[in-house]
């Protein structure tokens, strides 16, 4: 499982569903019983697919084994708002998802990371806030099992604690009462400090596809976005698909002048005159990507034709 950021695709919201185990779904004017623990939260899913994207051809079910022999999933459907699961009190840990083709009815099952896992105590009488999440899939084949390849991406939503519980109010009011708890699957991820330079208007976004040209020239890629993380304290973890075909995390700082970026990386100004003093100097360029405002390796310089 890699966890990745990823804002620039559209939507396709996933619901709440369950597998095994005393549960089951909550309709908006259910009344609040205190014998149960109520789940609450929003899963949303991209396909990034060769196939028909309007056919949906995959799907994706978040699995909670739980100590009470109980397995609860949160599965994909179309429904555009909050949805609430009631269980009974007990302790659970996210383990793992399971990446099925709807058409083929291949499966794919993929264990969460054991760092991102966490006990999560389902307490009667409240309502456990367990996260807002964006996933994409992407394929180049149809099947998980006999042929393509196939990627999950998932990205829990910080911050939407507040907000998600406000809806959840509106939606469930009978269910508004209850005490809310920030029980999310993956804990919050501490927001680190960055140098406070951000994409100018006008400038391209870094989309995998760009960042996958840059990559090269600046010489931060990882195999892990938690191994980018801890190495890149000022830039931003982006992934990107490599040459042969694997998922790559690389640092990308952003700057204005030499002072942006971290030790061995330069501010690349395509348009420096390159005399003394400047504080941004030409380094390299992309024929389709001048690579301007970005932290590039100094030993990483010319053109890539």
């Amino acid at each position: 499982m890699t966890v990745r950021r990823r804002g620039r695709f559209g939507w396709v919201v996933a619901g709440l569903m369950l597998i095994a185990g005393c549960a089951h779904r909550v309709p908006p004017d259910a009344p609040a019983d205190q014998r149960w623990a109520y789940l609450y939260g929003r899963f949303v899913m991209k396909t990034q697919s060769r196939e028909d994207q309007a056919k949906r051809p995959q799907a994706v079910k978040f699995i909670l084994r739980c100590q009470d022999g109980s397995n609860y999933v949160f599965g994909t459907t179309d429904t555009p708002y909050v949805q609430m699961l009631r269980v009974g009190p007990t302790r659970c840990w996210f383990v793992e998802t399971v990446a099925s083709h709807v058409r083929t009815k291949s499966m794919r099952r993929i264990k969460i990371d054991p760092t991102l896992q966490r006990p999560l105590d389902f307490q009667s009488g409240r309502a456990h806030y367990v996260g807002d999440f964006f996933a994409v899939g992407e394929s180049d084949g149809g099947s998980f099992t006999s042929h393509g390849r196939w990627e999950l991406f998932l990205s829990p939503a910080d911050d939407r604690y507040e907000s998600t519980t406000a809806e959840m109010k509106q939606m469930y009011p009978n269910l508004g009462a209850l005490p809310t708890v920030d029980t999310r699957l993956v804990p919050a991820v501490e927001r680190k400090r960055t140098n406070g330079v951000t994409l100018a208007p006008g400038e391209p976004p870094l989309s995998p596809d760009r960042v996958a040209g840059i990559a090269p020239f600046i010489k931060r890629n990882y195999a892990s976005s938690g191994e980018c993380e801890s190495a890149c304290p000022t830039g931003q973890c982006l992934p990107y698909r490599s040459e042969t075909g694997g998922p790559v995390v690389a640092c990308v700082t952003l700057c204005n002048t030499d002072k942006d970026c971290p030790d061995g990386l330069a501010c690349n100004c395509p348009t420096s005159d390159g005399s003394a003093g400047t504080a941004c100097r030409r380094i390299a360029s992309l024929p389709r990507d001048p690579m301007a405002r970005i932290c590039l390796s100094v030993e990483a310089g010319g053109q890539r034709r």
